[in-house]
């Protein structure tokens, strides 16, 4: 009778190891864990989505990778920064949040990290979907500004109003 418990192990790693090379079919690296094999097929897919993503492994920084899991699983941007860099002045917080976010590879790791835990593009899309068709106004309004934010619907230009602006010249000022 197949194990019902499969412990992850060294041995356990070193089977998944040498079926991705090949060298041993998923029915034989079952027999040889005493395991059925959907079984075994199901403990490798959930090992494998709780491994780092290649892309956050390539940051050579550990305090950046600290920041982004940290970002990844909930906490502001403060929050994961003071996990990261704990000796960092309390006002200089927000600014290493933002430089590590502005990096190309950081922004890559981080859209790894939540599709991961399946919060990739399209599922943000389909919530913001929901919450800008919600019968509350006040959170469709603020869906909708949040969707403005996703498509650059912003005008990225500031537009400086005084008392003595001609309301009509600032209209003729906006994009499109």
């Amino acid at each position: 009778m197949a194990q019902t418990k499969l412990h992850i192990d060294q041995n356990f790693i070193d089977t998944i190891a040498r079926i991705d090379s090949g060298e041993l079919m998923l029915k034989e690296a079952a027999a040889l864990l005493g395991i059925s094999p959907p079984g075994l097929h199901k403990k490798i897919a959930k090992y494998k989505r709780q491994l780092p993503p290649e892309s956050l492994m390539a940051i050579t920084s550990p305090a950046k990778r600290v920041f982004l899991e940290a970002k990844a699983f909930g906490l502001g941007n403060k929050q994961s920064a003071r996990l990261a860099y704990p000796d960092a002045q309390e006002g200089s917080l927000s600014v290493l949040a933002a430089k590590v976010m502005a990096e190309e590879q950081s922004q890559v790791a981080m859209r790894d990290l939540m599709a991961r835990n399946q919060i990739d593009r399209n599922h943000r899309v389909s919530i913001l979907a929901k919450v800008i068709n919600s019968p509350d106004l006040n959170l469709a309004i603020k869906g909708l500004s949040e969707s403005w934010k996703l498509d650059g619907s912003y005008s990225p230009t500031e537009i400086n109003v005084t008392t003595e602006t001609d309301i009509r010249a600032l209209v003729a000022l906006l994009p499109g």
